[in-house]
């Protein structure tokens, strides 16, 4: 059973293998390079230390059973928020990522946000399956932005679900 619990101190190998998995690296744009680790754990030692302030990016580690299995936040922006996640390459299937995105809206329902606003590269077509099943829908509004990773533009449509 897939859940959620707030990141702390000791979770961070976890979450650093997690952001260095090929898939991770691929859709952060980041062409074959892994992420530095030492900026990467400062973000994380920054974000964890400050999860209990108001209007600061809430990190979840997302477990199946007692086996972490990925990650989520919520990032606040106002009365809305962005959740971006990310389910391990080995233990996707069996419905986690609906699973653990449906966790994330019920998280930020209960921290007061009212509206789920984020972004999904045209070519994501995972995310966009997931987030359907969701509820979240396209506003129709896109931005284009270059890829270092793909040496092209793409659009990133803006999808949003009332919470």
């Amino acid at each position: 059973m897939v859940s959620i619990k707030p990141a702390e101190e000791k979770d961070f190998e976890f979450w650093y293998s997690l952001k260095c998995e090929d898939d991770n690296i691929f859709w952060a744009g980041l062409g074959e390079e892994k992420p530095d680790r030492e900026k990467l754990k400062a973000f994380f030692d920054k974000t964890v230390s400050l999860a209990e302030k108001h209007g600061e990016r809430k990190l979840f580690i997302v477990f199946d059973d007692d086996e972490p299995i990925g990650e989520i936040s919520i990032k606040p922006s106002g009365e809305n928020c962005g959740i971006p996640f990310s389910i391990s390459e080995s233990k996707r299937g069996n419905h986690r990522a609906e699973d653990t995105f449906k966790l994330g809206l019920q998280k930020a329902k209960e921290l007061g946000f009212k509206r789920f606003d984020g972004r999904v590269r045209e070519d994501n077509l995972a995310s966009f399956f997931c987030l359907a099943i969701c509820g979240v829908k396209k506003s129709g509004e896109y931005d284009t932005e270059f890829i270092p990773n793909l040496n092209k533009e793409i659009k990133v449509y803006h999808v949003y679900k009332d919470l």
